[in-house]
C-alpha cells in the first residue's frame, strides 16, 4: 500500500516460484526434496508479499503482515532500545516501533535517506515500521515445488528462486526476540 493507504501502483505477478518454510513438516509427514542438514520444509500454494532491497539482498515480506508501505517518518528514540530499534512513532493512532532491517540482518546502519521506505507491519505482539532502503512493490509467486534454503539465518523463513537468483522470505515475527519485545513493552507498550 502507498503512504496514502491506497493499493500500490506497482503490482508484479511473476512466473511460478518455489517456497521453503524452514522447520515445518511437509504435509502428510513426508520430507520434501533433498533438504540438507536435516531441515524440514513444506510446499506453499502461493506467496504474496512486498519485495524490498537491503544491501545486496532481495527480500519479500508476506502480505498477511503488511499494513502499508509509507515514506520515512520521524520517530522518537527509545531509551535502552535493542540494537536496530530506532524509536517509536504513531501510525494511524497506534504506537509503532521503527526497526532498521539492515542492522537486524547484520549490516552496518545506512545513513538516513529521504527516499527510504517504511514497511508498516502488524505482528502478533506489536506494530512495527521496518525501515528499508527501497520497496519494489507487490509480488505474487505460485507453485508448490520446494527448494532447500542455502543457509539457516535469523528472521528468515525460507527462499524462493527468483529471476536467476533467490528472494529471501522475511520472518517478521522473528525480527525481535521475546526478551527484546519485553524491553520495548516497558517504554512503548503495544
Amino acid at each position: 500500500r502507498s503512504a496514502s493507504g491506497s493499493a500500490s501502483q506497482v503490482t508484479t505477478t511473476r512466473r511460478p516460484g518455489h517456497v521453503v518454510l524452514m522447520g515445518a513438516p511437509y504435509p502428510g509427514g513426508a520430507r520434501c526434496g533433498a533438504a540438507p542438514f536435516g531441515l524440514s520444509c513444506r510446499a506453499v500454494e502461493a506467496l504474496r508479499g512486498v519485495q524490498f532491497i537491503v544491501g545486496e539482498l532481495s527480500l519479500v515480506l508476506p502480505a498477511e503482515h503488511v499494513l502499508e508501505v509509507a515514506a520515512r517518518v520521524r520517530w522518537t528514540p527509545l531509551p535502552s532500545a535493542p540494537e536496530g530499534v530506532l524509536g517509536a512513532f504513531v501510525h494511524r493512532g497506534v504506537v509503532a516501533v521503527a526497526v532498521d532491517v539492515a542492522t537486524r540482518l547484520g549490516f552496518a546502519p545506512a545513513p538516513p535517506r529521504l527516499d527510504d521506505h517504511l514497511l508498516v507491519v502488524q505482528t502478533a505482539r506489536r506494530r512495527l515500521g521496518l525501515l528499508v532502503p527501497r520497496a519494489l512493490g507487490y509480488v505474487e509467486l505460485a507453485g508448490p515445488a520446494v527448494v532447500s534454503p542455502p543457509v539457516v539465518a535469523p528472521a528468515l523463513r525460507g527462499v524462493v528462486p527468483w529471476e536467476g537468483s533467490v528472494l529471501l522470505v522475511q520472518d517478521v515475527e522473528a525480527l525481535l526476540s521475546l526478551e527484546e519485545h519485553r524491553r520495548l513493552d516497558a517504554v512503548a507498550p503495544p
